[in-house]
């Protein structure tokens, strides 16, 4: 048995092996070198670029949040306890409110009682629009039982929010009845509306007028005493869903959150050559006796 040691040969390592230590050491070294006495990394040149443009977009997202969350909301889009928007209506708008504060008052002060009537101005297609011409007409006259109050509303959110908005004020006198009036191409008479639906004007009946309000909302009225018995009279159930149904809902609305005695109805008037501006102005005199009768028999 040979007792000789053997010899083991260690091979020396390859010259870009101890490159890659030395690399790693070199690596090391500008690593560590870059933190101050503190412990923070130093900011290179492009390292400082990279975090001016991070914070200048951080800072573009909190404005555009803060903008977003502050923004009115579009126009009309607000419940009935909320001022309306501005728009290119609202100094027409406070002109009428004025107007009905200082009509209702002159009228209270004589005794007699007021009744509002509401029409709407020409819209899209419709270069002529009956009910404003009828709320034009009637505008002024008065009887032994009351005077009328005239108002022509533009067919904006704004316009239908305006009644609303007026039974609010305290310095206009409460009317003794609302008619609203509108224009249905379709109408062979009149048509009175029983009823109003919770739904926006011009939004595919998506959204409502009140997020958390009724459904559907009767007249204010006692439409059983109310007698429909000409022609060219009718009731219905389906005052649509553009700025009619908005401005009745609205009313009725603001009436019954305060426990207001007052009738209101919406009457839908047809085309000028179905029936004259004359014609509806009459039916809609003596639609507004028997509202006030009807108020009669509740005091």
């Amino acid at each position: 048995m040979d007792d000789s040691m053997s010899t083991v040969t260690v091979p020396l390592l390859p010259d870009n092996t101890s490159r890659n230590v030395n690399r790693k050491e070199r690596l090391f070294a500008h690593h560590h070198s870059s933190y101050s006495i503190a412990g923070a990394p130093e900011l290179h040149a492009s390292g400082m670029r990279r975090w001016l443009c991070g914070a200048l977009l951080l800072f573009v997202l909190i404005l555009a949040g803060y903008l977003v969350c502050t923004r009115e909301p579009a126009d009309g889009y607000l419940d009935h306890h909320s001022s309306i928007p501005e728009s290119a209506d609202t100094a027409r708008l406070t002109s009428l409110r004025v107007s009905a504060a200082a009509a209702a008052s002159a009228e209270s002060s004589r005794g007699g009682r007021v009744v509002w009537v509401t029409g709407y101005q020409p819209f899209k297609d419709f270069t002529f629009n009956p009910s404003a011409a009828v709320a034009r007409t009637l505008n002024g006259s008065c009887t032994p039982d009351y005077c009328v109050q005239g108002f022509e509303l533009p067919v904006t959110h704004a316009g239908a929010s305006q009644p609303a908005r007026w039974l609010r004020e305290p310095d206009v006198p409460k009317p003794a009845a609302i008619v609203h009036l509108g224009l249905e191409d379709r109408a062979k008479g009149l048509k009175l509306e029983i009823a109003a639906k919770n739904v926006l004007a011009e939004s595919n009946s998506s959204l409502p007028v009140l997020a958390n309000g009724t459904s559907i909302l009767p007249s204010t009225a006692n439409l059983g005493l109310i007698d429909v018995v000409d022609a060219d009279e009718m009731w219905s159930v389906d005052a649509g869903s553009y700025y009619c149904n908005e401005i009745y809902f609205r009313t009725l609305s603001e009436i019954r959150t305060r426990s207001l005695n007052i009738p209101a109805i919406f009457v839908h008037l047809p085309e000028p050559r179905v029936m004259s501006v004359e014609q509806d102005s009459r039916l809609v005199r003596r639609l507004i006796s028997q509202l006030l009768a009807v108020v009669d028999t509740r005091d």
